[in-house]
């Protein structure tokens, strides 16, 4: 059984069958599509939407559908691209980035406890000089680690001009890093399907 995040709602696809069944619409109203989702460590399906690329509008957001397969929409504001969605270890945080216009206006959220948020500060300034460095193009789409070693950064090229191209002839390509850093297993929706 498969979690999807379709265009405009969320679906489980059964391997067996083939069959699709609708969990429910996500801004069914709205010119958005689904566009990168995660699940957390308590495994719920954490996901974000976006306009189009080329005159992309904040009007998407952000949402986190439950294990009972409720869906909230988280409070972080409005977007135009969302990405990049990445929890803590230990769950108590979540960093979520999301691009206010095509042209460059970008935000990053980071929702976490008040300790948690102190704690964490504190260990990033401790391993900022021991993580390496890979170049890639400015515009990363996400990062995707495949237990535990191998980093994936994908990129776009959706919307760049000849000229941006020619300064940037990797854009649209997908990169891979082996950072000195290992990741730990990422979680699986937790929630059931009613019909299977």
């Amino acid at each position: 059984m498969l979690l999807f995040g379709l265009a405009s709602q969320l679906a489980f696809f059964s391997l067996k069958t083939g069959a699709i069944e609708t969990i429910m619409p996500v801004e069914a109203d709205l010119p958005t599509r689904i566009n990168e989702g995660k699940c957390d460590r308590q495994g719920r399906f954490v996901f974000g939407t976006k306009h189009g690329v080329e005159k992309a509008e904040k009007i998407g957001g952000f949402y986190r559908l439950n294990v009972d397969l409720s869906l909230e929409r988280l409070p972080l504001g409005e977007c135009a691209i969302s990405n990049s969605i990445a929890f803590s270890p230990d769950g108590s945080a979540v960093a979520m980035v999301a691009c206010g216009t095509r042209s460059g206006a970008a935000a990053a959220w980071c929702v976490m406890t008040p300790a948690a948020a102190k704690q964490r500060a504190s260990r990033c300034r401790q391993r900022s000089q021991a993580v390496s460095r890979s170049v890639v193009p400015p515009n990363v789409t996400s990062f995707e680690r495949e237990p535990l070693g191998t980093v994936y950064i994908t990129s776009a090229r959706v919307g760049l001009d000849a000229g941006a191209l020619q300064d940037d002839p990797h854009a649209g390509a997908v990169f891979i890093a082996t950072p000195p850093a290992r990741g730990i297993a990422e979680p699986v929706f937790r929630g059931h399907n009613r019909g299977y």
